[in-house]
Formats: C-alpha cells, sequence, structure tokens
C-alpha cells in the first residue's frame, strides 16, 4: 500500500489531488492518504450549486465551495473532520466489495458500544445518519 502525505487544508488542492489520485495516477497498488479542509461545503458531481449553497453565506464566512468529481451530496468540512481516501486499483468498480473495507471500522464503532450498520446502499450509519459513504471506487468519509 502507498500512503501519501498530505498537509494541505485547502479544498480545491484536495479535491484537486483526489481527483488526481482517482483519474491520472494509474496505480498498481492500493492508495491510502488522510487530508483535512479548512472551512468547505464539497458537492457531488451533480448537484446543484445554486440550489446547496447560501452563497451569501459562504462568502461572508470565507467558505470555499468545491466540486467533486464523485456523486453523492453535499458535505459540509472543516479542521475538525477529518477525510480519507481510499483507492484500490481495480477493472470494473463492481469487482470492488465494499463492505470488505467497512467491516474494520464497523468492528472498531462497535468496540466503542457505537451502533453503527452498513447500509446496503455502501454505506456506514449511525442512528439513521450517514457517516461514511463509498463511490465510484473511492472510499469517502463524509
Amino acid at each position: 500500500m502507498r500512503y501519501v502525505m498530505n498537509n494541505q487544508t485547502d479544498a480545491t488542492h484536495n479535491i484537486a489531488m483526489d481527483t488526481w489520485l482517482l483519474n491520472d495516477l494509474k496505480p498498481d497498488e492500493p492508495i491510502f492518504t488522510l487530508w483535512q479542509n479548512r472551512n468547505a461545503v464539497i458537492l457531488g458531481q451533480n448537484q446543484n450549486t445554486f440550489q446547496e449553497v447560501n452563497q451569501e453565506y459562504v462568502d461572508d464566512h470565507g467558505i470555499q465551495v468545491v466540486r467533486r468529481v464523485t456523486g453523492g451530496g453535499a458535505v459540509y468540512h472543516d479542521l475538525g473532520n477529518l477525510n480519507f481516501t481510499f483507492i484500490v486499483p481495480v477493472e470494473q468498480t463492481a469487482e470492488v466489495n465494499f463492505h470488505k473495507f467497512v467491516q474494520p471500522m464497523l468492528a472498531a464503532l462497535h468496540s466503542l458500544d457505537i451502533p453503527a450498520e452498513i447500509t446496503g446502499r455502501n454505506d456506514l450509519v449511525i442512528d439513521g445518519k450517514k457517516y461514511l459513504g463509498m463511490r465510484n471506487g473511492m472510499l469517502m468519509v463524509i
């Protein structure tokens, strides 16, 4: 496994790095990186920015708005949020057993008496609220 150091907190840099790792690196081994964004709204590939973002509020508070290349909903990141990217090289995304990757996180949460569950959508939920999601061959923490 290859670990990529990323000490940047700029969301545009971090999302661009994730995109590059996913689309351009063409790794022959798994890639893992930890990263944080300062205040930022991260939008899914197909979301309407005008519907998801209060532009006046983000402008007034210096919040970055960045679109990622994967789907999913809008999420808010700040320095209290630790993100990771785990990319496994495969021919087809359908080859990836997402439950295999989530199982260690689920076990860790259960050891802390946190009642987490894996849903059929490849998401980890706690009390019905999405905590972690996986899409397009990239494991994304939300």
